[in-house]
């Protein structure tokens, strides 16, 4: 095979990829936003409480401290990652923040959600967008520069 066939298909592969970043990026970002958006608007602070530990399995450096909290109808249950060296902090009972979405009380955060947790969100989800683009876009330009002849 030719090495400028190889160096187009090497593009069509960074493309692709800068294409699934960006698309992964604006998808993630916004998912992530609008849920604390909603969070900070209409959001309810409580108190959860720690009712188990679910070690990963061998190999693994992380697990899952599952908790309960009750929104006013009932007990809902979730759970959330946590390296396995932190477990010890969270021994059965621990009493954690959390805040929920009335509507949704699945939709859930640790700790409470300001304004400024919507913001720093908000501009991570940017930035990983604009560190994809520069990444792949420079990758382009340098396989524009070598395919196009400009770099030996």
């Amino acid at each position: 095979m030719r090495k400028s066939t190889l160096l187009r298909i090497g593009k069509a592969c960074v493309w692709t990829a800068l294409v699934g970043w960006t698309a992964f990026g604006l998808w993630n970002g916004f998912r992530g936003t609008a849920e604390l958006f909603e969070l900070n608007r209409q959001g309810r602070s409580v108190s959860a409480q720690v009712t188990g530990l679910e070690p990963a399995q061998k190999g693994v450096p992380s697990g899952y401290i599952h908790y309960a909290f009750n929104d006013g109808s009932g007990s809902i249950d979730n759970k959330f990652v946590v390296a396995s060296s932190q477990f010890s902090q969270f021994p059965i009972g621990t009493v954690i923040p959390v805040t929920y979405l009335p509507s949704d009380p699945h939709t859930v955060r640790i700790g409470s959600v300001s304004t400024g947790r919507v913001a720093t969100t908000a501009l991570t989800s940017t930035l990983f967008i604009v560190a994809g683009l520069v990444a792949f876009g420079l990758a382009l330009v340098g396989l524009d520069g070598v395919i196009g002849g400009k770099i030996k």
